[in-house]
This record gives C-alpha cells, sequence and structure tokens, in this order.
C-alpha cells in the first residue's frame, strides 16, 4: 500500500527509518513584513488536498503522531515576532486542514513554527510522520 501511494508522486516514504518526505510543496500567499499581516492562507486549495489525501493516508494507515512545520525566510528580514506568527499560521492552517477534511483526530496532530535560522530559513512546510516510531 505504501508503493500505491508512493506511485501518486506526492510523498516519498524511506522505508529504512519511517521518514515521509513531501515531494510537492504546499503553496501558500506570499508574505512581506509591512506589507501584509502574517496570515496563512494556501493558494491552490485542490493541490495541497491531493498532496495532503497521502500524508493523512499514510498516518490513518500506522496510526502514528504527525507534526507539521511551517518554515520561513530569515528572521533578520523583519520584525522576528512577524515571521513567527507566519511560520506558526502555517503550520496550524496545514494541522487544521488534515483534521478538518480527513478527520484526524487533533490527538495525532502537532504543529511548529520554525522561522528563519530556527528552521531551513525558506518557506517551506515539512511534515514528520514516524511510521516507525520505537526505532528512532
Amino acid at each position: 500500500r505504501i508503493k500505491e501511494i508512493e506511485r501518486r508522486g506526492n510523498v516519498a516514504v524511506d522505508l529504512r527509518n519511517g521518514d515521509v518526505t513531501l515531494l510537492k510543496d504546499i503553496p501558500f500567499a506570499a508574505r512581506k513584513p509591512g506589507e501584509s499581516p502574517p496570515s496563512a492562507e494556501f493558494t491552490d486549495v485542490e493541490g495541497t488536498q491531493m498532496i495532503l489525501a497521502d500524508v493523512a493516508e499514510l498516518q490513518q494507515l500506522f496510526a502514528v503522531k504527525l507534526t507539521v512545520e511551517g518554515h520561513t525566510h530569515s528572521a533578520g528580514k523583519g520584525n522576528a515576532d512577524y515571521w513567527q506568527k507566519l511560520a506558526q499560521g502555517r503550520a496550524d492552517e496545514i494541522k487544521n486542514f488534515i483534521a478538518r477534511v480527513f478527520h484526524i483526530d487533533d490527538s495525532f496532530l502537532d504543529s511548529v513554527g520554525l522561522p528563519g535560522d530556527l528552521g531551513l530559513n525558506q518557506a517551506r512546510s515539512i511534515i514528520r510522520l514516524d511510521i516507525f516510531p520505537d526505532d528512532d
């Protein structure tokens, strides 16, 4: 069943350690400090739903905790609080979308905002789904 999910081209699963990698970005509206509030809005809801459907299917298959990480560019390009709110808002938006659309209980979901150097220092969403939790 994992290979079937992978063939859709949205995720890759490393069967050596259980890491799940998104192969497509989840698109959000661009935001800049001073020009827009640090809100998180998908620019392609249908595409996002296709990507997250595979993530949700894996989560339901293994019934393990899923953590969404929201990353942004360097907080040095503006107010650090703005970037933190944006990063957390993006992570929360994905988490809430998964809970609402795919009916995954909130106890299996977590989110964290990692702006700038606290994370990847780029606009990206990462989903951690440890399908082999006892192998850590």
